[in-house]
């Protein structure tokens, strides 16, 4: 009896545990208690109401953007003779923070890119805009999706506008949410000769394509198992299958066991705010970037000029505004050398180098928890730069040129 009696302690004490962290949301909770005890200003200040057109934007932000870039091949793919001009960048193209005093949203936000496409569909009906942002975005990730969409008549644009900004030269490698693209036969023969190349980024596609090969070859080896013939052991005739099946199929039918995943998340945030609060540890501590992921970044970089330049594709390069309040460089070298990269860039790809890093007074910017957020303008601080960057940068020039010549 006192193996039965086990289980059902085991069992009992598992859907209790279950119950707790599904139905009474404890990191959450402790998070709430948390923000409260180190002064966060309110949630609504991260906007969540962000406005939303997957016509002119990559709305997953970088988690699903191979659907994404199907439904723009057949938009654009619809209006041959318009100007396409694609807006790449991280998550400051996508994100608002409000500062302290904006008010609270009332409708849906518009960012500084959606307020310029505003501004260049008001001068010029011939101009499509897309806006190809990514949290923690890599530039071996730019360039990837780049080459992909260079060699696809619906998806060439006729002019980019790509951010330099020192945080996205912290990151690196190829994240699977762009794997799929691998699917194309013609891709993938791109991104295999560029990762023989010997190239800083090679070796980050070798490890896309890698880690694709072998999701692709545990599908095929899960479909072929459930197609064979049967092995000695099957799960489904065991008792704990026949279980843990019923007790699933009784779950299911609660919304909160289905939506489980944001468990998972308030798990993430918690141990996110212990880092932050306790440890210190910020995404605005300064930092060098050193060694093989920095190789890798600026080579992606001059390999997107270098692609543009043979597509004789328009390339705008623009520093990314910085919170004054936060030192992003841990040493005046690394100023330098981000600098000095960035005039480099500029100068391969034959055009200015159009400066927004100090362009945002510090009290346009929110805050990321209880810091300044080193990163994500304020309401004001999108309109602002929406205005700058169309003054400075020839977008309407390059709008009303005739797309039709393609």
């Amino acid at each position: 009896m006192r193996k039965p009696a086990q289980a059902v302690a085991v069992l009992v004490s598992t859907l209790f545990s279950l119950a707790l962290l599904l139905w009474l949301h404890p990191f959450l909770r402790m998070s709430n208690v948390l923000d409260r005890l180190f002064g966060v200003p309110p949630k609504w200040t991260q906007v969540d109401d962000l406005y939303k057109n997957p016509n002119t934007q990559e709305v997953t932000h970088g988690d699903a953007p191979v659907p994404s870039l199907k439904l723009l091949d057949t938009y654009w793919g619809a209006h041959p003779n318009a100007t396409r001009i694609l807006f790449v960048g991280n998550s400051q193209m996508h994100s608002i923070s409000l500062a302290k005093g904006e008010a609270k949203p009332t409708g849906p936000e518009t960012t500084y890119v959606d307020q310029i496409a505003d501004r260049l569909a008001q001068h010029s009906a011939n101009a499509l805009t897309y806006r190809l942002s990514s949290s923690g975005m890599s530039y071996p990730e730019v360039l990837w999706d780049l080459m992909y969409m260079m060699e696809r008549p619906g998806l060439k644009p006729d002019a980019i506008v790509m951010q330099l900004n020192y945080q996205a030269f912290w990151t690196g490698g190829i994240r699977d949410s762009i794997l799929g693209l691998l699917d194309d036969a013609q891709f993938r023969a791109q991104i295999v000769t560029a990762s023989q190349t010997n190239a800083p980024y090679s070796s980050a596609f070798q490890d896309a394509l890698r880690r694709y090969d072998e999701r692709e070859g545990s599908h095929k080896t899960a479909s072929a198992g459930s197609n064979g013939p049967a092995t000695t052991f099957s799960a489904s005739a065991t008792p704990g299958y026949a279980i843990e099946t019923v007790a699933r199929g009784l779950l299911d039918h609660s919304t909160e066991f289905r939506s489980r995943a944001l468990a998972k998340d308030d798990i993430i945030d918690f141990l996110y705010r212990c880092r932050l609060y306790f440890l210190r540890l910020k995404p605005s501590t300064a930092r060098s970037v050193t060694g093989g992921r920095l190789l890798a970044a600026q080579a992606a970089v001059l390999a997107i000029v270098r692609l543009c330049r043979v597509a004789k594709v328009q390339l705008f390069l623009f520093s990314a505004p910085v919170n004054p309040l936060v030192s992003l460089y841990r040493t005046p070298e690394d100023h330098a050398n981000f600098h000095r990269f960035i005039q480099q860039a500029a100068e391969e790809n034959r055009g200015p180098l159009y400066d927004f890093e100090d362009a945002i007074d510090a009290s346009h910017w929110g805050n990321l928890l209880n810091g300044p957020d080193p990163l994500h303008l304020g309401r004001a601080a999108h309109a602002f730069l929406a205005r700058e960057m169309y003054a400075k940068i020839p977008l309407e020039q390059v709008a009303n040129r005739a797309g039709g010549q393609r």
